[in-house]
């Protein structure tokens, strides 16, 4: 999965990312240990009854801006069926999460820095699961404006693997969605979302950065094995930061067919803290759930319109 904000005319040809890095320090607590090759690992049984944390500290954070943390992992047998929580620690503690499986996987997240000049961010794991859990690659950057005034796009041709960005939703047991080979009109890979003997298949994305008052064209590409509905939600959410729940601006079924169609919405991201209490720190999420078998989907973009 390839997965980017949409630069500025500035950074235009320029690295993908035109984002500054930041200090931080890596502090392995408890079974966590840190490895000669730069890993870091914990393996543990089922009979511990404490939480062990790999924790970044980042002491050097500016207010009121947004940040970028990735890292790769992989894991076995690890709690909840894949989904893992970390905790991150800014004005408020929150608490997101992302899915493990057993090969390498980029996790990249976003959050914003409020009134604090410093915070914390650990990625953890509780009992009572035998598990393993592999972490690797850490990198915290800050963004300019710049870097995610155009918005934010997606598709899925560079990487092999999923999950990455997305975690499963609305209870589900497995996660819906895998890479997989098809005939998009640009690119030969596309997000696949099936049942795995579920009733439905519910994916969402993790939150991005978002500008107050600015008008987006949200889209994306999708076709099914049968004709059918999918429901599609563009969320106002920012983990929970403002201790409100993610608020729709656009939720809508969609009538998919068995040829690729764009489907386009023009939304301008809410000002009314009254009516959207959850864009006081304005990021955003998607998120799909069907129950069609097969449903396939590809360039999934939040573009801003000047």
């Amino acid at each position: 999965m390839k997965l980017k904000l949409i630069l500025s005319a500035l950074f235009c040809g320029a690295a993908l990312f035109a984002e500054t890095p930041v200090e931080f320090k890596v502090q392995p607590q408890m079974e966590w240990k840190k490895l000669d090759n730069g890993e870091y690992a914990v393996e543990r049984t089922a009979d511990l009854k404490h939480n062990a944390h790999l924790m970044l500290t980042m002491p050097e954070l500016k207010p009121e801006t947004f940040y970028a943390v990735e890292w790769e992992a992989k894991g076995e047998n690890v709690e909840n069926n894949g989904m893992i929580q970390y905790m991150l620690a800014m004005e408020k503690t929150v608490y997101p999460q992302f899915m493990v499986g057993k090969d390498w996987n980029l996790n990249r997240r976003y959050f914003y820095s409020g009134k604090n000049s410093s915070g914390r961010l650990s990625i953890y794991v509780r009992p009572p699961f035998a598990q393993k859990l592999q972490i690797r690659n850490i990198k915290l950057s800050e963004l300019d404006k710049a870097d995610y005034e155009n918005g934010f796009s997606m598709d899925f041709e560079k990487e092999n693997t999923l999950p990455g960005f997305w975690i499963r939703s609305w209870k589900q047991k497995e996660f819906a969605a895998d890479i997989a080979k098809s005939d998009f009109i640009d690119g030969d890979k596309s997000m696949k979302l099936t049942l795995k003997g579920m009733d439905s298949a519910a994916i969402q994305s993790a939150v991005f950065p978002m500008i107050p008052g600015a008008k987006y064209k949200v889209s994306f590409w999708a076709k099914s094995s049968k004709s059918g509905k999918m429901l599609f939600i563009f969320n106002a959410f920012n983990e929970g930061v403002t201790q409100t729940p993610p608020q729709n601006i656009i939720r809508r079924d969609c009538a998919l067919e068995t040829e690729w169609k764009e489907y386009a919405f023009e939304i301008v991201y809410p000002t009314d803290l009254k009516k959207f209490a959850s864009a006081a720190v304005p990021m955003a999420n998607f998120a799909f759930s069907t129950q069609l078998p097969e449903v396939w989907i590809d360039n999934i973009k939040a573009e801003r319109v000047k």
